[in-house]
């Protein structure tokens, strides 16, 4: 194909041909059985700048993959600080609410014994107000409490 003083025959080197001319007959024998394989098998011819474009995109495809992930795992990290940072907080809120049950423990104490005081101080108030002939409505409703206590006791 290529030089034209070169002869070809069917496949056969001829008595004429030299032995390289028989080497390249053979040599071209065996790259058009190639041509033949590769035609059946369907493969297509990748050429350097075929590979290099290929290259390219697979690098690009990549880079735009790694961009994708990294983004995601930001996203993931940003998270997983907030939840670090609330769950810290909600022990802090557990720790205040703690000591607040236990201030609002002491004061309900204490404002149970005040309103114990002062239930027993209005009791005085009231029973010397009796006792100095000053009649109120809660020493009438007071002496009707200790007097149906008193028949109660009675009765049993």
């Amino acid at each position: 194909s290529g030089n034209p003083s070169i002869i070809y025959t069917s496949g056969v080197c001829g008595d004429a041909l030299t032995g390289t001319d028989c080497l390249i007959e053979k040599v071209v024998q065996l790259s058009r059985e190639v041509d033949g394989v590769v035609n059946r098998l369907a493969v297509p011819y990748v050429g350097p700048r075929t590979f290099l474009r290929f290259i390219e995109c697979f690098c690009e495809s990549f880079k735009r993959r790694k961009a994708e992930v990294q983004a995601t795992e930001d996203a993931l990290r940003t998270a997983l600080q907030t939840m670090h940072s609330i769950q810290q907080e909600v022990e802090e809120m557990k720790a205040r609410l703690s000591e607040l049950s236990q201030q609002l423990e002491v004061s309900s104490k204490l404002s149970a014994m005040v309103l114990e005081e002062l239930t027993a101080k209005a009791c005085e108030v009231e029973q010397s107000k009796a006792l100095l002939g000053h009649c109120s409505a809660v020493l009438s409703a007071m002496q009707m409490v200790k007097d149906h206590d008193r028949q109660v006791a009675e009765g049993e």
